[in-house]
Order: C-alpha cells, then structure tokens, then sequence
C-alpha cells in the first residue's frame, strides 16, 4: 500500500468558517477596494471639471490647478470617511464577539 492509497481513505480535514466570517471578509474587501476608486475618480472628475470650468472662464491651466487640487482633497476626505466606517465596523463586531462569550469566575 502506498502513499497514495492511504491518503485517499482519509479524508482531508478544512477549517469551516461561517457564513458571517466569509460574508464579513468579502465586505472588507470591498469597502477597502472601493476606497481607491473613489481616490482615484475624484481626482480625475475634478481635473476635468477644472479644466472645463477654466476653459469656460478663459483660463484652462488655472481651472485645471484648482480642479485637481479640490479633487484630491474631495477624494482624501471621502478615503477618511470610509475608513473611519470601516474602522468602526470592525470594532463593533469585536464589541458583539467579546460580548457573546462567557468567562467561567
């Protein structure tokens, strides 16, 4: 009997996670992904926007400038605001956790 013939009568043991935990996991992807989109799309709304605007007033360079600067602070407020939730999320589902188990005094 070789190596082969053993392994196959033994099942191979997986952790199990929960629904919650895999649920939970996929939402911290997610809000974490969407933190650079949102980075990202804000800079270049406001740069085209600027530029739009500048174009509009007679001065593309100065409304492309302004444009971009006031996108990237839009996009550094908004990546705050998300980390924060995501921050908070966290810390309440270790509250629950915490909160769920017993300790035997």
């Amino acid at each position: 009997m070789n190596l082969d013939d053993q392994s196959m009568g033994q099942e191979r043991k997986q952790p199990r996670y929960s629904v919650a935990a895999r649920q939970s996991a996929l939402t911290s992807v997610g809000d974490l992904s969407t933190i650079g989109l949102t980075l990202v799309f804000s800079i270049v709304i406001g740069t085209f926007t600027g530029k739009w605007l500048g174009s509009k007033f007679g001065n593309q360079q100065l409304g492309l400038i302004i444009g971009f600067l006031l996108g990237t602070v839009a996009g550094f407020i908004q990546m705050y605001k998300s980390i924060y939730r995501w921050n908070r999320r966290i810390e309440q589902q270790k509250e629950l956790g915490l909160k769920g188990k017993t300790h035997p005094d």
